[in-house]
């Protein structure tokens, strides 16, 4: 048997950080992802974010590939977004995520930054909080290449 207690704080926009996830459809996407996750054998802690990109803390199942992870999200939502018609002008994911490990002893200041999230970018732009969640995790990246959806 396997002990593992694997937190991810996952992070992806709309394409090219469109303004597209807003209303009163947007607590049923994140219900929707709270229940692909819990389908793919992991444990949603906290999902939100704003009208162009989306926070989730999850706690992975060890036999779960993030990369995979994230591509089945993207693509669930996509479909759950299309064929509810949830937000009329969606035109996707950006291609690029972030995927940052936690430690137990951070997971309850990560799940209340993403509980804050519209209060927290009435200062910040995605873009610049994307960039300092690199940072702060070493994450080396060409800013060229960042946001070229």
């Amino acid at each position: 048997m396997a002990y593992t207690q694997l937190f991810t704080h996952l992070v992806f926009g709309t394409y090219k950080r469109q303004n597209t996830l807003s209303g009163a459809n947007y607590e049923r996407l994140i219900r929707y992802f709270s229940k692909t996750l819990t389908n793919k054998k992991c444990i949603p802690y906290e999902i939100n974010g704003t009208e162009n990109h989306l926070h989730f803390l999850i706690s992975m199942h060890p036999t779960i590939c993030i990369a995979l992870l994230t591509k089945d999200l993207k693509l669930a939502g996509t479909s759950f977004i299309k064929q509810e018609k949830l937000f009329p002008h969606f035109n996707g994911w950006q291609a690029k995520y972030g995927a940052f490990n936690i430690s137990y002893d951070r997971v309850e200041a990560v799940q209340n930054y993403i509980k804050n999230q519209k209060e927290h970018h009435k200062n910040k732009s995605f873009e610049e909080e994307f960039i300092e969640l690199l940072e702060k995790s070493g994450i080396k990246y060409d800013p060229k290449y960042l946001f070229n959806d």
